[in-house]
C-alpha cells in the first residue's frame, strides 16, 4: 500500500509539474506573439457501420521538411527533436463534418482530440472515409482557416479478415531489443533510410487482397511507439507501398493515467478495442519474438476465442525465448485448436502459410519469394 501511495503521488506530483511548464510556455508565447501557425495532425481512424472513432492533434506546425535519403544524420536528428518537441495546443474546439453532420469536441490538455461518430450514410463499397476538420477558435494572431481531412477505415462487404501487425522488427527493421540502437536508428534515419524486412510489402499486399484477389481486408498496426512518430510511420508505409491502414501508438506524456501504462499493455488494449469494433471479421495478428507479441497475441485468443485465423511471429535467435515461444504456441494450440501461432524464419515462409490457410491467393507466393530473393540480393 505505501508504495502505490508513493507511485501515486510521484504521478501526481509529475503531472502537476509538466502541466504548470507547459502552461507558461503557452502563455509567454501568446503574450510576445511567438506561437507558429498552427495545423492538425488528424490520425487514420476505423469503425464499423454504425460508429467512427478518429483522433488527432492540434500542435503547432513542425516545420520538418521532406524525407530524402541524401539526408544527412544532424538533418534527421533535429527533424526528430522537433517532433518530440512540438508545442501542443490545449483546450481548443474542433469540428468534424461528414456530410450534412457535425460533431464537436475540445482538445486535452496535450492537444488531442477524440471522435466518436456516428453517420447517417457512406458507402458501405469504400474502404476509406473523409471526415472534414476544423479549428472553431483562434490561437494566434492573424490566424487564417485551420483545416484538414481525416481518414476512417471501415470494412466493406467483400472484405474476408483484418490484418493486426506489429511495425517494429516485423515490417520496419528496428532492433528494439537493442535500445541504444533503435534509438540511434529512430533519431539519426528518417522514412526514407530506415529499412523496410525483405517481402514484407508484397506478403502484406497479398493479405489486402484475401484469397479472392479483391477483398480489401483492412489492416491495423500496433505499436508501443509514441504518437510523435506518427508522421514518419506514416510516410515509411506509403514509400515501400505496405497497406494503408490506422497507426495506432502511445501517447508518453505525462497525466493521470498514461504515466504508468505499459507498451504492452498498451498494445493488447488497441488490440481489444479493433476486435471489438470490427466484430464482424476474424483476423490474422503479425509480430515478432523480440518482445512480447507471442505473449500477447495468446491472450487475445483466449479472450475472443474463434476470431483469430492465424499468428506469424518472426523468427529471433535466442534459444531460451526460442523455446519460451514454442511452449506458448503448445498452450495456445490446446486453448484454441484452430489457432496456429507459427514461427517463420522469414516472409516467403509466411506466404506459404498463408496459401495453405486460403488466406491469400496461391499466386502470391512466388511474388513474395521474389521480392524476398531481390532484397537479398540488393
Amino acid at each position: 500500500m505505501a508504495d502505490w501511495k508513493f507511485g501515486s503521488a510521484l504521478k501526481y506530483g509529475a503531472h502537476a509539474i509538466e502541466k504548470r511548464i507547459d502552461s507558461v510556455k503557452r502563455v509567454t508565447k501568446r503574450k510576445f506573439n511567438l506561437l507558429d501557425p498552427i495545423c492538425i495532425m488528424p490520425y487514420d481512424g476505423y469503425g464499423n457501420q454504425d460508429r467512427w472513432y478518429l483522433r488527432g492533434r492540434v500542435l503547432e506546425e513542425l516545420g520538418i521538411p521532406e524525407p530524402s535519403e541524401d539526408a544527412s544524420w544532424w538533418q534527421n536528428a533535429r527533424s526528430m527533436t522537433r517532433r518530440f518537441t512540438s508545442a501542443e495546443i490545449p483546450y481548443v474546439r474542433v469540428r468534424a463534418t461528414v456530410d450534412d453532420q457535425s460533431w464537436e469536441v475540445q482538445t486535452d490538455e496535450e492537444g488531442y482530440f477524440h471522435f466518436e461518430l456516428q453517420p447517417n450514410r457512406f458507402r458501405v463499397d469504400k474502404l476509406w472515409h473523409p471526415v472534414h476538420l476544423e479549428v472553431l477558435d483562434q490561437v494566434v494572431k492573424g490566424q487564417g482557416a485551420v483545416n484538414a481531412t481525416g481518414e476512417i477505415a471501415v470494412a466493406p462487404p467483400r472484405a474476408e479478415y483484418g490484418v493486426i501487425s506489429d511495425i517494429d522488427d516485423t515490417v520496419l527493421h528496428s532492433r528494439a531489443t537493442d535500445l541504444f540502437r533503435l534509438v540511434r536508428l529512430t533519431m539519426l534515419h528518417n522514412s526514407r533510410t530506415r529499412v523496410v524486412l525483405p517481402g514484407v510489402p508484397a506478403f502484406y499486399q497479398s493479405l489486402r487482397r484475401g484469397a479472392s484477389g479483391n477483398a480489401a481486408n483492412p489492416f491495423f498496426y500496433v505499436s508501443s511507439s509514441a504518437w510523435n512518430l506518427y508522421d514518419a510511420m506514416q510516410d515509411f508505409l506509403s514509400y515501400h507501398e505496405l497497406p494503408r491502414g490506422p497507426i495506432l501508438l502511445r501517447d508518453l506524456g505525462i497525466d493521470k493515467t498514461k504515466f504508468i501504462k505499459t507498451g504492452h499493455r498498451h498494445k493488447l488494449d488497441k488490440i481489444c478495442q479493433i476486435l471489438e469494433t470490427i466484430d464482424s471479421l476474424p483476423f490474422v495478428l503479425i509480430g515478432d519474438a523480440g518482445q512480447k507479441d507471442p505473449q500477447l497475441y495468446t491472450e487475445v485468443v483466449k479472450r475472443f476465442p474463434g476470431r483469430v485465423k492465424a499468428i506469424y511471429i518472426r523468427q529471433v535467435s535466442w534459444k531460451d525465448r526460442r523455446s519460451t515461444i514454442e511452449s506458448l504456441a503448445e498452450e495456445m494450440k490446446q486453448a484454441s485448436p484452430d489457432v496456429e501461432l507459427r514461427l517463420i524464419e522469414d516472409t516467403a515462409a509466411a506466404a506459404e502459410h498463408a496459401a495453405q490457410l486460403k488466406l491469400i491467393d496461391p499466386a502470391s507466393v512466388g511474388e513474395v519469394a521474389e521480392a524476398c530473393a531481390a532484397a537479398q540480393e540488393s
